[in-house]
């Protein structure tokens, strides 16, 4: 599965339900990435980002181009 394809929530939801499976449940990372068929590296980055940040390091960021308003110098 692509989680690129995935809505924002259903992103963080994927990511939320793959950390703690290895944090709380104790899943290898590498069995936590063939379980929810993501890469070892996407599993690993998402640990290390809910270890340094909490539940709010895995929240999704805005995609696409910032409107234009938002554009420095306009």
């Amino acid at each position: 599965m692509d989680s690129r394809c995935l809505s924002p929530p259903a992103q963080e939801d994927l990511r939320r339900r793959v950390v703690q499976a290895v944090v709380e449940q104790g899943l290898s990372k590498a069995a936590a990435a063939r379980t929810f068929g993501v890469s070892r590296t996407s599993v690993h980055e998402w640990v290390a980002k809910f270890e340094r940040r909490g539940a709010r390091g895995l929240n999704s960021k805005p995609r696409g181009r910032p409107p234009r308003s938002r554009l420095k110098g306009h």
